[in-house]
């Protein structure tokens, strides 16, 4: 389970025309050292994840990185819900 106490395994990054795979196990720090930090730190690049409050609590408590410019589809998901609901 991805958390601040938890293990990070995989990360997927895509773009408009790829899909990208890191093996975080196998990786550890160097996939952050080695760019995945700049582009997730990026004010400049969004990033679309589902609820990521447990992803970046595990991100910053076990390799510091801190996530810039997310789109929680999450929290779009609730906010669409009171506005049609009130």
């Amino acid at each position: 389970e991805v958390h601040k106490s938890g293990r990070l395994c995989w990360l997927q990054i895509a773009t408009k025309n790829k899909v990208y795979l890191f093996d975080i196990l196998l990786l550890g720090a160097r996939a952050f050292k080695n760019g995945l930090s700049m582009i997730l730190e990026s004010k400049r690049i969004l990033k679309v994840i589902h609820d990521c409050r447990a992803l970046a609590g595990c991100l910053f408590a076990h390799f510091g990185v801190k996530l810039n410019n997310v789109f929680d589809t999450q929290v779009a998901d609730v906010m669409c819900f009171y506005s049609e609901t009130g």
